[in-house]
């Protein structure tokens, strides 16, 4: 919260959103390992970089959103290789190659959610259910853009009430 309060968040390099990533989401992710009493193993992707699938979903899910309070979460990178220079937030979601950013950015959290996938589907389930439950459901909502893509005009992406089969908790 406190990158947000100091600056003006507006298309960072995909270093500073790694870092606004690991403040925001990672915190959360190093708290809840001890949580869910699961030991890290090498195999196990740091919890910054398991965490930050849902905080690239957010961020995804919120352009509008985002660029309505004058901040703009994408990264410049993806922006620049879709040809997007603006860090003007309304300019930038305006812009039809958004969809192309936004696509890179897509890529990017579903290898975070491939990474830490393949280890909860070798743990027992246990104290695991609230992190794979985590992940069905913000899986499915990236799903769900991925689907609809990012150019305007964009419709927020909502999941149904049962967004998970079960199988997500149950020991694999």
């Amino acid at each position: 919260m406190e990158m947000d309060l100091d600056q003006d968040i507006r298309a960072p390099s995909m270093a500073e959103l790694d870092l606004y990533c690991d403040r925001v989401a990672g915190a959360v992710g190093r708290l809840s390992v001890k949580v869910f009493a699961w030991r890290r193993s090498r195999a196990w992707p740091s919890p910054s970089r398991s965490a930050a699938r849902w905080q690239l979903t957010n961020i995804l899910r919120d352009v509008d959103e985002d660029a309505g309070i004058g901040r703009l979460y994408l990264p410049r990178e993806p922006l620049e290789a879709a040809g997007i220079t603006s860090s003007d937030p309304d300019a930038v979601i305006a812009d039809p190659r958004v969809d192309i950013a936004c696509k890179a950015v897509a890529k990017v959290a579903r290898d975070y959610y491939r990474q830490a996938d393949a280890v909860l589907a070798k743990r027992p389930a246990g104290k695991l259910a609230a992190p794979r439950l985590m992940s069905a459901v913000y899986a499915n909502i990236l799903t769900k853009m991925e689907a609809a893509g990012w150019a305007a005009p964009r419709e927020r992406a909502k999941i149904g009430k049962a967004p998970c089969s079960g199988s997500c908790c149950r020991a694999a």
